[in-house]
């Protein structure tokens, strides 16, 4: 696929892969095709389930209770073990304002061009969860 994309797209976007898969291998696959192809470097995106929350503990077993489904999809499976985590919810962005621009900052520094952002909600005010997350979002992407 990454050969692929960086012969003939203008990039690619990767689900399910954490900051270590961006870097060690999602960039370095699709650049290097691009680069022999003779073509511009190609854009990296991801799609990465987000939440802002204090519920640390709770959001990860939503997270694993809502994203199981991925661990038993071969092709998403492997995204996941491309990189540092062993099941899906690993490679979501938990935790508080800071923590989620740090994580995501580091999704930049492997780079990665272009976040596609999935905001999941936790607790019992769904509109609270998802305004606070995209708040802290429409912080973060300056940094893409």
């Amino acid at each position: 696929m990454l050969q692929v994309a960086g012969e003939f797209a203008d990039g690619t976007i990767a689900t399910w892969c954490d900051p270590a898969a961006i870097e060690r291998v999602i960039v370095p696959g699709v650049c290097k095709a691009a680069e022999a192809a003779q073509r511009p470097a190609p854009r990296v995106g991801a799609v990465v389930a987000v939440t802002v929350t204090d519920a640390l503990d709770v959001a990860r077993d939503k997270a694993r209770e809502q994203f199981s489904v991925y661990d038993s999809l071969p092709r998403y499976k492997r995204m996941v073990d491309l990189g540092e985590g062993e099941r899906a919810a690993d490679v979501c962005v938990i935790g508080n304002e800071a923590e989620v621009r740090r994580r995501l900052r580091r999704y930049a520094d492997a780079g990665l061009t272009d976040l596609l952002a999935a905001p999941f909600v936790v607790g019992e005010d769904a509109s609270a969860s998802r305004q606070r997350t995209l708040e802290c979002l429409a912080d973060a992407v300056r940094d893409f």
